[in-house]
């Protein structure tokens, strides 16, 4: 045996013999492993290096083992549970992903008798690493894809009425178990079992809401605190991992909540309640308790300190965050009355307190005052407290409540800001009027400007159309001249005249004569005769005449 110790312990040196002899090893350790012997540390430590044979294995090494490892998997179930055992099964789990697949009935079977030896057999050896090791060898072998079957034999623990068959789906079965506290810790084994499932559930994955509450209400009776841990724990797997799709069964899981409450302060309910709050809103209804909180704690027999309560402030603050704009304003005016008289009398600060008030502050509410002077002064006393400054939460949400209020008070010198303000609006209102007044003053100009430039439109055409009058009349009395003055010089003529040359003065007389002018409009006529004629008009009519005759 000490020889295959020292073999085994250098299989990862270059000049080990594990790689050239790995199969007499093994098929050595399994003899000594085997069922036939009587159970010893020997076993115990034959089963160990068996684990590490198969880890130093090369990929061609593992191919070779594989029916003797698949042959020591089908004894395991024979020889008593032991660390080697239960490391041998997870290491060839992982090493063989196939073998899970391919002998899942000899591996139930194998899980089945890990958690009968680990969880009821021997509950007192049960530490943590072999309740990891089980738990591991569980996923490994069933993919995390049978929670329900958890839930199903947790039902037949309690209530063997409802025992039911044993089949692929509800193949976890044991024994009834009479010890109370036997019981207690091996259902509780299999509600953290559960959650280790439900947070590893394939997406094709089920599990059944409405088993879990029915269960979980069940167990109640046990009034195990463990055990309602566990249940909360799970609840807020099951928000993480199905998120919205929870609401239909909201109803039922805040009755759950609620029946689990051992007292009015119960902190454990209130921090899930919180969580719910917080992660679904209005949705969660947790506000439809806020009276009957705020009753409780204005109670004047119970004299509950608020600062000192962080569940209660958590629940709160949640409450208001989620759904302050639903709450009724006069029991927030109580709650925040006694926050605010605790603050002042008690002087102490507290990360939860500090957190409500922050809720208050950012609360946007129109008829709750908002409690800006009491937290400035919290700031104010707690600014030079050693261990509040150590306390990295409550540092962070006085940071939190100091922005808040310089947000509200924006920002301090108020009275500056007040008079900008207002010399801001006068501004305004001073370039509104003038603007107005410029605007007024533009339209009436505009008017003005298109009356005079209608009355010189007129007077400049009365001006053009008298004087296209005078320059008709001298014109008509130049031609009179002309045609007089060539009557005369025609008459002292005398000449022969042939039909020839009468023929040529008509044709030189056609091409002399000018040509037709376009009829002109009389604005336009006016200017363009004006424009060629400023010299003509200035002229005399006896001047005119000597151009003719010359």
């Amino acid at each position: 045996m000490e020889k295959l110790v020292e073999i085994i312990e250098s299989a990862g040196d270059e000049k080990s013999h594990f790689k050239s002899n790995y199969a007499d090893v093994f098929d050595k350790l399994t003899h000594q492993a085997s069922s036939k012997n009587t159970f010893s540390p020997k076993v115990n430590l034959a089963w160990i290096l068996l684990t590490k044979a198969v880890k130093h294995s090369t990929p061609e090494m593992l191919k070779t083992l594989t029916q003797r490892v698949q042959k020591r998997i089908g004894d395991m179930d024979k020889v008593t549970v032991c660390d080697g055992t239960l490391l041998f099964a997870k290491t060839v789990l992982d090493t063989y992903p196939a073998l899970a697949a391919n002998n899942q009935k000899i591996l139930k079977n194998l899980c089945l008798v890990f958690l009968t030896d680990g969880y009821i057999d021997n509950q007192d050896s049960c530490d943590e690493y072999k309740s990891h090791l089980i738990n591991q060898i569980f996923l490994a072998t069933t993919k995390a894809s049978t929670p329900n079957a958890i839930l199903l034999a947790i039902s037949n623990i309690m209530d063997e009425s409802k025992k039911a068959e044993v089949n692929d789906i509800n193949f976890l079965s044991f024994d009834n178990i009479v010890n109370e506290e036997k019981r207690a810790f091996f259902i509780l084994q299999l509600l953290k079992l559960f959650d280790l499932n439900l947070q590893k559930l394939p997406l094709n994955g089920e599990a059944n809401v409405s088993l879990f509450i029915e269960v979980a209400s069940f167990l109640k009776t046990l009034q195990d605190k463990d055990i309602k841990n566990e249940i909360f724990k799970i609840i807020k797997s099951f928000v993480i991992l199905a998120g919205h799709s929870l609401l239909p069964y909201i109803g039922n899981i805040m009755s759950l909540i609620a029946s689990y409450g051992e007292s009015k302060d119960d902190s454990a309910v209130q921090d899930l309640n919180a969580y719910l709050c917080d992660f679904y809103g209005a949705a969660s209804k947790i506000q439809d308790a806020f009276p009957m909180l705020i009753t409780q704690l204005m109670d004047g027999k119970d004299n509950t300190v608020l600062l000192k309560n962080g569940p209660l402030c958590n629940l709160f603050s949640a409450i208001l965050r989620s759904s302050g704009f639903l709450l009724c304003k006069k029991q927030m005016a109580k709650l925040l009355r006694k926050l605010l008289l605790e603050f002042v009398t008690l002087g102490t600060v507290t990360t939860e307190a500090v957190n409500l008030l922050n809720a208050f502050l950012a609360l946007n509410h129109e008829e709750v005052a908002v409690p800006v002077n009491i937290a400035q002064q919290v700031i104010y006393n707690s600014r030079l407290d050693a261990a509040n400054l150590a306390d990295k939460d409550l540092k962070i949400a006085l940071t939190y409540c100091r922005m808040l209020c310089s947000v509200l008070t924006r920002p301090v010198t108020t009275g500056v800001v007040k008079e900008n303000v207002q010399s801001f609006e006068n501004v305004v209102e001073e370039t509104t009027v003038d603007t107005k007044q410029l605007l007024a003053k533009m339209e009436l100009e505009e008017k003005k400007s298109k009356e005079d430039e209608t009355v010189e439109d007129d007077e400049e055409y009365a001006d053009m159309q008298r004087r296209w009058h005078e320059t008709q009349a001298i014109n008509t009395l130049k031609r009179k001249a002309i045609e007089a003055v060539q009557d005369e010089i025609e008459e002292k003529k005398i000449k022969n005249v042939t039909f020839k040359d009468v023929e040529d003065k008509k044709a030189a007389a056609a091409k002399k004569a000018p040509p037709k002018k376009a009829e002109l409009k009389p604005k336009g006529a006016f200017r363009a005769v004006i424009a060629s004629n400023v010299t003509d008009e200035k002229k005399m009519l006896n001047d005119m005449f000597k151009d003719f005759v010359e």
